[in-house]
């Protein structure tokens, strides 16, 4: 059981590390030209080394798959409905990033926290759209490939 969380972790800060620096690369195409800037200029700023500035937003993205990767143990309770399982994990996953956000300078104030949640909204249901179609398409294949064995075994043998 601890060795399965762990790994969760470590998955859940490695997925964060790479969507934060594939986010960074874009931004960077699209608002610094030919230049890579590793984070909001705002943020960088308050820092005499650049290092340690990108240490911290590293840190912090992996804080945010990590939350993300633990909150999805809620889905594997059969007891609790779909829909509070995803409304808790969405909740706990928007605040997160927000304050993240908020933290690394990426919003500066309520509007900007607000387009923010809406697009954090749109990317996370877009996800949850997907691995709901992927977990009920593996579900289907699950269900045929029993229906199939169990007609199998009922079928009366030859000698």
């Amino acid at each position: 059981m601890m060795r399965s969380i762990f790994v969760r972790i470590v998955k859940g800060a490695a997925y964060g590390i790479a969507i934060g620096c594939l986010i960074e690369l874009l931004f960077s195409a699209l608002f610094a030209g030919n230049s890579y800037v590793p984070g909001a200029p705002g943020f960088l700023a308050t820092f005499a080394n650049m290092n340690v500035a990108v240490l911290i937003e590293r840190v912090l993205y992996a804080l945010i798959g990590v939350v993300s990767v633990m909150g999805s143990l809620l889905f594997d309770s059969e007891k609790r409905p779909l829909i509070v399982s995803t409304s808790i994990h969405f909740i706990v996953c928007a605040i997160t990033v927000c304050g993240i956000g908020v933290v690394l300078g990426w919003v500066r104030n309520w509007t900007g926290v607000i387009s923010m949640l809406a697009i954090f909204l749109a990317v996370y249901a877009l996800i949850w759209v997907c691995i709901y179609l992927t977990e009920r398409s593996t579900a289907k294949k699950m269900t045929r490939q029993i229906h199939e064995r169990e007609e199998i075994i009922q079928k009366p043998q030859r000698n």
